[in-house]
């Protein structure tokens, strides 16, 4: 294992593969967890993108840092089921199943 989920404000419940990204780095999404006041399947939160930056030393814990916290309101999305892209320009484009501006999902475009 090199990362343990904890729930909110934490991610929880990743399904999608990862992302490599330059130098090691691993990018993902969580259905659940974050700082949004979602509460979906009974646990906080709406869903993250986050980050996980491989240790400098084998066998060092790899540090994890929420890139996005979707909040479900205000246009944000919520409850992210797929792998984020990582683009050429160093920007993340992925999807929600809800949220946006009719509750219907999102394509969101977040740089890390």
């Amino acid at each position: 294992m090199i990362y343990g989920f904890g729930g909110a404000p934490d991610g929880c419940g990743s399904r999608a593969i990862l992302t490599a990204g330059p130098g090691g780095v691993l990018y993902g999404t969580t259905l659940e967890g974050g700082t949004g006041s979602c509460n979906y399947n009974g646990i906080p939160g709406c869903g993250t993108v986050f980050q996980l930056t491989p240790p400098v030393a084998v066998g060092d814990a790899w540090t994890e840092t929420i890139v996005h916290s979707f909040t479900g309101e205000n246009g944000d999305g919520a409850i992210p089921w797929s792998a984020p892209t990582l683009a050429s320009r160093g920007v993340l484009y992925g999807t929600t199943g809800n949220g946006g501006a009719f509750g219907f999902g999102t394509v969101f475009e977040i740089k890390p």
